[in-house]
C-alpha cells in the first residue's frame, strides 16, 4: 500500500524508536506482499486469458477439415445433377452446424445446444450417405438448461457413426442419446449397433498415445476432467458386433 510511508531517520534509543523501527520493517513487509501478491494476480489473469485462447483453438482445431472437405464437395456435385433444393438444404445444414460449432466463442453451452449441434451434424451425414444413419434423441427436456462444455457430444457421435455404423456390413444403423439426472451430476449416454469394441479397445481408448483410440476421445474425457475433476468424464462400455455406450458425466449447472 503507497499510503504505508517509512519514517526517516529514526535514532532514538527508547521505546518509541524501537516502536519507529518497528513500524518501519512493517511498512515495508506489507509493500512487498502487496507487490507480490499485485504480480501473482496479473500473472494468474494472463494465464486465465491463455487458458482461454488455448481452449477456443484446440476446440476450433476439433472441427474436422475433411468433413467440412467431403460437404463442401456434396453441395458442389449436387449442384451438377441440378439438385439445388438439396444443395441449398446441405448449405443451410452446414451453416448451423460451423455456427453451433464456433458460437460467439463461450465455452459453456447448454446441452440443448449440445444435441442441436449433434442433430444438425447427423443430418448433414444422412445427405452424403443416403440416410442411413438413425439418430434418436431421448433426453429428458428438464435437462436441457444444464450448462457444459462444447463440443464434447458431436465427436463421440462421430465417432459411432464413422468407427461403429460404417464397419457393418450394411453400413446402416442407429446412434441413440439419453440422459439422466443423477445426484448433483447429468449423465448423458451415447449408444450406437455398430460393430463394436473388443475389452483391450476399451481399455485404450481413454489412452492419451493409444493408436485406433477414435477422433477426440481422449481430448474429450480430458477437457471434462480438467474442467469439472477426475470425478467426471467419460466411461466406454461395448459388445463386439453388438455397439457400443459411451457415457458422459458432468456436474449439474445451471
Amino acid at each position: 500500500d503507497e499510503n504505508l510511508i517509512e519514517i526517516e531517520d529514526v535514532a532514538a534509543k527508547d521505546e518509541i524508536g524501537d516502536l519507529m523501527r518497528n513500524y518501519n520493517r512493517m511498512a515495508s513487509r506489507i509493500k512487498t506482499l502487496v507487490k507480490i501478491v499485485y504480480k501473482n494476480k496479473i500473472h494468474e489473469q494472463e494465464m486465465t486469458v491463455a487458458r482461454q485462447k488455448a481452449e477456443l483453438l484446440a476446440l476450433r482445431s476439433q472441427i474436422n477439415p475433411h468433413f467440412l472437405y467431403n460437404t463442401l464437395d456434396m453441395i458442389y456435385w449436387m449442384g451438377v445433377d441440378s439438385k439445388t433444393l438439396d444443395a441449398a438444404e446441405a448449405a443451410k445444414e452446414l451453416a448451423r452446424f460451423y455456427m453451433l460449432s464456433l458460437g460467439h466463442g463461450e465455452m459453456i453451452v447448454s446441452v440443448q445446444n449440445e444435441l442441436e449441434h449433434v442433430r444438425t451434424y447427423v443430418n448433414i451425414q444422412n445427405m452424403r450417405f443416403e440416410g442411413r444413419f438413425h439418430l434418436v434423441i431421448a433426453v429428458p427436456e428438464e435437462l436441457y438448461p444444464y450448462k457444459m462444455i462444447k463440443i464434447i457430444l458431436q465427436p463421440l457421435v462421430e465417432n459411432a457413426l464413422l468407427h461403429g455404423i460404417r464397419e457393418k456390413d450394411t453400413e446402416e444403423g442407429t446412434v441413440t442419446i439419453t440422459g439422466r439426472k443423477q445426484g448433483n451430476d447429468v449423465v448423458l449416454c451415447i449408444q450406437d449397433d455398430g460393430v463394436g469394441m473388443t475389452g483391450e479397445q476399451v481399455e485404450q481408448i481413454l489412452k492419451k498415445h493409444a493408436v485406433d483410440s477414435g477422433y477426440g476421445v481422449w481430448n474429450i474425457h480430458e477437457r471434462l476432467q480438467l474442467s469439472y475433476g477426475t470425478a467426471y468424464g467419460l466411461e466406454f462400455f461395448s459388445v463386439p458386433g453388438k455397439g457400443t455406450r459411451v457415457f458422459i458425466r458432468f456436474p449439474a449447472s445451471l
